[in-house]
């Protein structure tokens, strides 16, 4: 009986012994992770490895600012623009409010339950990077 290539290539694959990779974690280091910094509200990866966190307060939208060790830093970006749809197609520009942090307008509307869209803008008008994320 000759087995398909898919059905021998599995085969071989059943047929290799199993490997740990895993080593186990040194005596301190479950203490040295226990204090994992967390970022509130919707956590965004940005392309180089840096944070976004976006968070609702009301009816608003605050987005902040974090480095690659989950600290807030200054933002380098101008403005932010939104866009979503709920009931209608709706637009809002988020400017700084603090050095890490830029703030919406009150132009959010419950239910959270729709896509938004960011267009992080820098200085000259560059985009520098967009996002999208699910607003609950």
């Amino acid at each position: 009986m000759r087995l398909s290539p898919l059905l021998a290539a599995f085969a071989l694959v059943a047929a290799m012994p199993a490997v740990s990779v895993a080593q186990p974690a040194p005596a301190g280091a479950a203490a040295e992770g226990a204090e994992e910094k967390t970022i509130p509200g919707v956590v965004l990866t940005r392309p180089d490895g840096r944070f976004l966190g976006v968070e609702t307060e009301g009816v608003t939208m605050k987005i902040t600012f974090y480095d690659k060790e989950k600290e807030k830093e200054p933002a380098d970006v101008v403005r932010i623009s939104a866009r979503w749809t709920d009931t209608r197609p709706r637009f809002t520009v988020l400017l700084p409010a603090s050095p890490e942090t830029l703030v919406s307008p009150g132009v959010l509307s419950r239910p959270f339950n729709y896509l938004v869209y960011l267009t992080l803008v820098g200085p000259d008008d560059a985009v520098m990077e967009s996002h999208s994320l699910r607003l609950r």
